[in-house]
């Protein structure tokens, strides 16, 4: 079998302030041997397993083109992604369900049909004073997935298609000077995916992120720093749309000759409500992933800063 991998890089410079990148790499990947050439794995009665000896070679394109500008006289900062992703030949599996016995054979096979699309859009600028920033980032990802959905082993399998469309918007707005820094920020995310043949695997979520950060910087090197986030769920059905506020907060003493060596005590998820749960959607199946950490817990440390570096140039200033 013979793989290749064909990679084309071009950039162009607009001015020291302004790129385009635009990239392409194709990838081959072999089906696995086992795929190939495995005999009939009957050691799981419900759950049968075949080999397909005419499985082809996959090939993966990819495209990304990214976009960077900065304003020197304003300080504004412009930052694009694009980026196109499929795959030809895809290996798949064919599932044919047994509705007598509750068992399942599994074929792999090829597809094509695999694909991705990826873009964003970055943008930040100072106000008048330029102590205070805004920055907006947006995000989109749209795929679609090829599979195969059968009910029992009388019917042929049928070809089916998942896609799934995931939007998002962020805005963030910071203040910085010599005694504190803080920033407000919010987020929307929203996600879709349908299913060609099995409508009831549709879903459609947002989720919605509100946030805060402070951090003071106070006399005899002390820094105090504290950040809440409230996350809200919604669609994603009963108890699992949820309202959740994490809290963390920090503090910190640096001391020592130039502040090397600093003392940190930070506590995390003040009120015990820290949770996280992702759903995918796929041919077959809908997956939930959950995690919840509701123990609020507290660490301490001491970090020192070693500068090996530099004593190793003054020495060399020495010797010369």
């Amino acid at each position: 079998a013979i793989n290749y991998s064909p990679t084309i890089n071009f950039k162009y410079t607009f001015s020291k302030q302004t790129t385009l990148k635009i990239n392409y790499r194709g990838r081959t990947a072999q089906p696995g041997m086992t795929d190939l050439y495995r005999k009939k794995d009957i050691s799981d009665p419900l759950n049968i397993r075949l080999a397909n000896p005419e499985l082809k070679p996959s090939f993966n394109n990819n495209i990304s083109a990214t976009f960077n500008t900065y304003f020197t006289e304003t300080s504004r900062s412009l930052n694009a992604n694009l980026s196109y992703n499929n795959t030809m030949n895809s290996t798949t599996r064919i599932v044919t369900y047994d509705e007598n016995t509750g068992g399942q054979t599994t074929q792999p096979t090829n597809v094509n049909g695999n694909w991705r699309i990826n873009g964003s859009l970055t943008f930040s600028t100072p106000l008048s004073n330029k102590k205070f920033t805004v920055n907006t980032h947006t995000n989109t990802n749209y795929g679609n997935s090829v599979g195969f959905t059968v009910l029992n082993k009388e019917s042929d399998a049928v070809k089916s298609n998942t896609t799934n469309l995931f939007l998002s918007e962020r805005l963030k707005g910071s203040y910085r000077s010599d005694l504190i820094d803080f920033e407000l920020s919010a987020e929307v995310r929203y996600r879709k995916s349908e299913h060609s043949i099995k409508k009831e695997h549709r879903r459609e979520t947002f989720d919605y992120t509100f946030g805060t950060e402070a951090n003071l910087n106070l006399p005899w090197d002390i820094k105090i720093s504290s950040n809440i986030n409230c996350r809200l769920k919604r669609g994603y059905g009963g108890k699992n749309d949820t309202n959740r506020t994490l809290w963390n907060a920090q503090i910190s003493k640096s001391f020592l000759k130039k502040k090397k060596a600093t003392v940190r005590f930070h506590l995390y998820d003040i009120l015990g409500e820290n949770e996280s749960s992702e759903r995918s959607v796929s041919e077959n199946s809908i997956t939930v992933r959950e995690s919840s950490t509701s123990n609020v817990y507290f660490m301490a440390y001491i970090a020192y800063r070693f500068n090996t570096f530099g004593q190793k140039r003054k020495r060399q200033s020495v010797q010369n």
